[in-house]
């Protein structure tokens, strides 16, 4: 049990990334209108730690930033199907997700130093803050890359309406 706790442990640690994969075996999975929010939630949550970080907040930023790169993720992988319907409600959200805009951390600088010391964490925290926010920042760049990369005759965004399910 502690190999496996301290294997488990050094995989998260050493690769953040890992744990954000998760793809949509049905349509189930697939993003919606509450992921979108959800985002915006976070987005609020994120920023608002960043405002005024404590010890209290460190792993609420870290589970928050977590949990916003997989709802964007999703939104990504949708982006990419190849059923045009599901394509399009993941352009759609993506525009929405995009317009919101991010969180404020990834539009800035970010001192590390400041959070180590106001969060209390150690180095090995710091940079999984890093890993994570570089994760996010390729993550957005990689949507706004394919957002922009299509051609919008097919699709109509001047609704508040989603594509048909």
């Amino acid at each position: 049990m502690t190999i496996l706790m301290k294997t488990v442990s050094v995989v998260l640690i050493l690769s953040p990334v890992i744990i954000f994969t998760k793809l949509a075996t049905n349509d189930e999975d697939l993003p919606t209108e509450e992921t979108v929010v959800c985002i915006k939630n976070l987005t609020q949550c994120i920023n608002s730690v960043l405002l005024d970080p404590n010890v209290e907040n460190g792993n609420l930023l870290l589970k928050s930033l977590y949990e916003y790169y997989n709802n964007f993720d999703d939104i990504y992988w949708m982006m990419k199907e190849n059923d045009n319907d599901k394509k399009k409600r993941g352009f759609y959200y993506a525009k929405q997700v995009l317009d919101y805009g991010m969180p404020s951390l990834l539009l800035k600088s970010v001192n590390f130093d400041h959070l180590k010391v106001r969060f209390e964490w150690n180095d090995r925290s710091v940079q999984e803050l890093y890993d994570v926010i570089k994760s996010m920042k390729a993550l957005r760049e990689n949507v706004e890359f394919l957002y922009n990369e299509l051609t919008f005759d097919d699709f109509d965004f001047g609704t508040d309406q989603p594509p048909d399910y």
